[in-house]
């Protein structure tokens, strides 16, 4: 037994009843550089200043002998950032025969504590500086088990409220009565994700749109719960449908649009018919009055001669203005084809000389003079072709004018 003790790789200690040293470990020995002899029948207290965790020891001995039960201590370190554990058996047989004091190395559980604390930490004050989300998580029956800010602000239950309460107070009587919630859970661990877009409700009982997205956690394949991330999108659902009406409106408003067209495509069809058919009528008068102009035997008087040579010569005047018309219409329709091409041709010329001129020098002012000559020459000609067209339709309205004089002279 004692040289179990002695090669344990544990350091440890073995004392009597007086809290003498009666074995040491050579765990103990590597741990505190003392050899076997310089630490048996010492007293423990006077290790101390060789073996700092000896203070652990002396400050709990009496208390785990006190109450006859194994003392553990919390991790302490000892520089360089190594932590240990001090454990003490007191060994009774009836009185205290033996007490055991075993020291292990736990440096490398503490550190992974320390980042598992400090990930934990990072994780939570990053939760909780999101205040546009509502995040927590649940337990796999759906209870609530953490709760953030945003949580706090869209939902208006404050952590003390919420914890352990059911995430179905955030829906409808009507949903909760159809199950909504749970089954939204059981979708959540088939597809692995659950995601959908509607009405909640916050404790003061208002509404408002939210997206929520539920997310099953798993621990060695074991559910251990879901995450919960709720976004208020009351605002832009307000904006969603602002728009579906707008578009409504505005297909609407182009249907009307259509039917306006048509509506004046149709009166300006029937007016069309009804000029064409005074036209019509107007032409069978002066054929008439044609013929009523010719002399005959039977009507001599001197009244309808006086008609006859006004008929005569409304008619003359009425040829010679549509003469004129025609021909001046020609004239302006050649002049205006000769101008249109005349500009097309300049502007052509104006690509090939600005092309040349660029290619010659950019930096030139002759150049420049040339291109903003080209340029000018092939706006007048553009300005003379609107100045024609402007004639053409001036001359136009006054020849229409011109016509309905003596149209309606000869009607009346």
């Amino acid at each position: 037994m004692d040289r179990i003790f002695a090669l344990t790789p544990v350091p440890t200690l073995v004392l009597s009843n007086s809290h003498t040293v009666l074995q040491v470990s050579h765990g103990f020995c590597d741990m505190t550089g003392l050899s076997p002899s310089e630490c048996i029948h010492l007293q423990v207290a006077e290790l101390e200043p060789r073996a700092p965790l000896i203070r652990t020891v002396l400050e709990h001995i009496d208390e785990a002998v006190s109450e006859k039960r194994l003392y553990r201590s919390e991790a302490t370190c000892l520089g360089d950032n190594i932590y240990w554990l001090t454990r003490i058996l007191p060994i009774f047989d009836v009185d205290l025969l033996y007490t055991v004091i075993e020291f292990e190395n736990v440096t490398e559980a503490q550190q992974a504590m320390r980042k598992h604390v400090q990930s934990n930490e990072t994780y939570h004050l990053l939760i909780n500086t999101i205040k546009d989300y509502a995040i927590f998580m649940m337990d796999p029956t759906g209870h609530i088990v953490t709760w953030n800010t945003g949580a706090a602000i869209l939902k208006q239950y404050s952590e003390q409220e919420i914890i352990g309460k059911h995430f179905s107070i955030f829906y409808s009587p009507d949903a909760v009565k159809a199950g909504v919630p749970h089954f939204e859970l059981e979708l959540a661990i088939r597809d692995g994700r659950f995601e959908v877009s509607g009405w909640r409700y916050r404790k003061d009982g208002s509404a408002f749109y939210a997206n929520v997205v539920i997310t099953p956690s798993y621990q060695n394949d074991v559910l251990v719960g879901f995450t919960k991330v709720t976004r208020d999108m009351t605002e832009r659902n307000m904006a969603e449908v602002r728009l579906t009406t707008i578009s409504r409106k505005q297909k609407q408003l182009n249907i009307d649009l259509i039917a306006s067209h048509k509506q004046v495509e149709e009166q300006t069809r029937q007016q069309a018919n009804e000029v064409a058919t005074r036209a019509a009528a107007m032409q069978l008068k002066m054929a008439k009055l044609r013929i009523a102009k010719e002399p005959t035997d039977e009507v001599k008087d001197e009244p309808m001669q006086m008609g006859e040579k006004r008929v005569m010569a409304i008619s003359q005047e009425l040829d010679q203005i549509f003469n004129a018309m025609k021909a001046l219409i020609e004239q302006i329709a050649h002049d205006s084809g000769k101008l249109a091409d005349e500009v097309s041709m300049r502007t052509a010329e104006l690509r090939e000389k600005v092309a040349e001129l660029t290619k010659a020098d950019e930096t030139s002012e002759n150049a420049k003079d040339e291109s903003n000559r080209v340029i000018l020459d092939a706006l007048r000609s553009k300005d003379e072709a609107v100045r024609a067209n402007q004639l053409k339709s001036t001359f136009l309205a006054s020849m229409s004018h011109e016509i309905r004089t003596p149209f309606n002279a000869v009607c009346s």
